[in-house]
């Protein structure tokens, strides 16, 4: 059983108003110590990335007195240009603080303009993120803006956002990331096999520091779904990695829609495995329950992933779980925390604790796109989540709220 509770539960980032939805996460910006940055972003629109702000915490966040400006959406010639930051992410050697983010032109107020425009940025920072030496393009050496690495052409596909972390740095210094990305089929079109929004699939990347804070990134391999497995393609994947160097993914993937009318397809968190630094990668199948030989497959809506490491050591899973088959890859109105047993890289289920869910009589919600980390001072889980509700037909708008949980037996 769970020795978790929730402590507390806190409004912390209000929508300005209906149909709009407002994110909040913090972290820590250093190896050690309680200095922290705290990033807001409004969704003007479903998946529409609008005004953001960037605040900084000497005291563990207690107060933020520090707000640093960060370049808002502008117009430029074709529509506006729009930047969707993804996780933050300490080096645990070198103490650089690096984000990868999104940026793509957007003629219109719709998110469909970034399944094609959506181009991958990095940054580095050495001040706990008030200022960069770094800010360019992911761009692998030999290629350009528009073809930035084998397979990408920027406007006939694009990269779309990961889960947390995608970031990690492996025993032998490497770094290691995974991004979603849309696709282009062999007549150079785009490429949508299951006739859902789009398709995607995950980019593995590799990364290597230079001396100068740059990176020089290279493309690893594409990890994929067919059709007959998924009708969206499989996205945002999350990392985490095992003491022996292990790396493993946990994605999402839908059903439903045009191809899957009557939501027949099994609908899970998939799993991907490397033991060989990201170099080779297994075939994704479904994540498991760690009961026993298969192990049963559990059903989780489309919806995103995290992994947390506690400083007790044990590895954790935030997610979506549902008793039966997802419809069109929904509902997400369940969400959980549960352990990994790291000899089997499965979740056991006795531990799973449930963190929110919808309330009967409660309009149609959705419980997603959150964030987590431990606080230094308490060993609390401070879990930020973003609850959507139905607020008109089809028009959906989100708060974070804060809570904090705390746990027992972190060896």
């Amino acid at each position: 059983m769970s020795s978790m509770k929730i402590v507390s539960r806190t409004m912390v980032c209000e929508a300005p108003q209906r149909g709009m939805s407002a994110y909040e996460t913090s972290c820590y910006t250093r190896t050690q110590g309680v200095e922290k940055v705290r990033m807001r972003l409004l969704d003007i629109s479903d998946d529409v990335p609008g005004p953001r702000e960037l605040a900084f915490s000497s005291d563990n966040g207690r107060t933020w007195p520090e707000v640093v400006p960060v370049p808002q959406p502008r117009k430029v010639k074709g529509g506006t240009l729009r930047n969707w930051p993804c996780a933050f992410f300490v080096d645990p050697s070198n103490g650089r603080l690096l984000q990868l983010a999104l940026e793509g032109l957007f003629p219109t107020d719709s998110s469909h303009h970034g399944a094609k425009s959506y181009y991958l940025k990095y940054s580095v920072s050495l001040d706990g993120g008030r200022t960069n030496v770094v800010d360019d393009e992911v761009i692998v050496p030999g290629y350009t803006h528009e073809n930035p690495m084998p397979g990408m052409w920027i406007g006939r596909n694009a990269f779309t956002n990961a889960a947390v972390p995608s970031i990690l740095r492996l025993p032998d210094g490497k770094l290691l990331a995974v991004i979603s990305k849309t696709v282009h089929g062999p007549d150079g079109e785009f490429y949508n096999p299951g006739g859902g929004w789009f398709w995607t699939e995950i980019q593995v990347l590799h990364g290597f520091w230079r001396d100068d804070c740059r990176i020089e990134w290279h493309a690893g391999p594409i990890i994929a779904l067919p059709p007959e497995l998924a009708v969206r393609g499989i996205c945002e994947p999350a990392l985490a990695m095992l003491p022996d160097g292990t790396v493993f993914t946990s994605m999402r993937a839908c059903n439903g829609g045009k191809r899957d009318p009557q939501s027949r397809m099994p609908c899970h968190k998939w799993q991907s495995i490397s033991r060989d630094g990201g170099a080779t990668w297994s075939f994704p199948k479904p994540w498991r329950y760690d009961d026993g030989e298969p192990g049963t497959a559990f059903y989780s809506p489309d919806s995103i992933s995290h992994f947390l490491r506690l400083s007790g050591g044990k590895l954790l899973w935030i997610g979506n779980i549902m008793e039966t088959n997802p419809v069109d890859g929904g509902p997400r109105e369940k969400l959980y925390i549960g352990e990994i047993n790291e000899q089997t890289i499965r979740l056991i289920q006795e531990s799973l604790f449930l963190v929110a869910e919808r309330k009967p009589g409660d309009p149609p919600t959705g419980l997603s796109n959150f964030s987590a980390h431990e606080d230094r001072e308490t060993g609390e889980i401070l879990l930020y989540l973003p609850w959507f509700v139905e607020q008109e037909k089809d028009k959906w708008g989100a708060d974070t709220w804060l809570y904090r949980i705390s746990h027992m037996g972190g060896q």
